[in-house]
């Protein structure tokens, strides 16, 4: 009898120990798991950029095309974060913070040159009276203010406005592209300056060049950069 009673209290005692070992209050127990479990966000990919959103932030689920999913896979599918912001995943922080701004800088770059290349060949064209420059590099509905200030809405009525154009003969244009503002990586602003030469006058002689300003908002669609709005401005000097 002794010794069952001894052997129990033994049981009893190893059971203590291990059960003491191995015990948390609720609020240890959650620090523990949190310790444990890997971070994951759940981000917006806008799947026609290849570009993701953080939960928050302006375009998280507002893009015309996209999903929800997490940070780690949306990396791993080939995504880039936003600005170049990561999100807070572990993933992100242990495995793509340290480039991700250099990436997204290149992103920039290249996207600029698109940009600028789009002007080069758009003004190229129109001064050859190549009005389906606008079927190229504006959007469907696109809009554009000429220097008398009338707005023409939709790239078919600024189509027929270029044509009249060049029928009449308005000049050689050249543009300079000064500025490019990336507002979002699907949304840019171009600021720049233009100088019209070869225009005449209602009594056939060349006027003296005229001097304006450009600008033009940019928006990425499907993959494709297009102008959404053109607004042009010519110089005005005081006395």
């Amino acid at each position: 009898m002794k010794r069952l009673h001894l052997f129990v209290m033994v049981l009893l005692a190893s059971l203590f120990l291990a059960a003491s070992g191995t015990y948390l209050p609720p609020s240890s127990a959650l620090a523990a798991q949190s310790q444990t479990e890997t971070k994951e966000v759940k981000v917006w990919v806008n799947t026609s950029s290849g570009v993701y959103h953080c939960p928050g932030t302006r375009w998280y689920g507002n893009t015309k095309h996209g999903k929800y999913i997490d940070e780690c896979a949306a990396i791993r599918d080939g995504n880039r974060p936003a600005y170049g912001k990561a999100c807070g995943s572990d993933c992100q922080v242990q495995n793509t913070a340290p480039s991700s701004s250099p990436s997204a800088k290149a992103t920039n770059e290249e996207d600029e040159r698109t940009i600028r290349g789009m002007v080069d060949q758009a003004v190229a064209r129109l001064n050859k009276g190549d009005v389906s420059a606008l079927d190229d590099f504006w959007d469907e509905n696109a809009d554009y203010v000429g220097v008398d200030g009338t707005l023409i809405k939709g790239r078919g009525q600024m189509q027929s406005f270029f044509r009249k154009m060049a029928e009449s003969g308005t000049g050689h244009q050249i543009a300079t592209v000064e500025q490019i503002r990336f507002i979002t990586p699907e949304l840019a602003t171009v600021d720049g300056s233009w100088t019209v030469t070869g225009v005449r006058g209602a009594d056939g002689k060349e006027l003296a060049p005229i001097k304006g300003r450009g600008f033009e908002v940019v928006q990425k669609k499907n993959g494709k950069w297009r102008f959404v709005a053109t607004r042009e401005m010519v110089i005005f000097k005081g006395n």
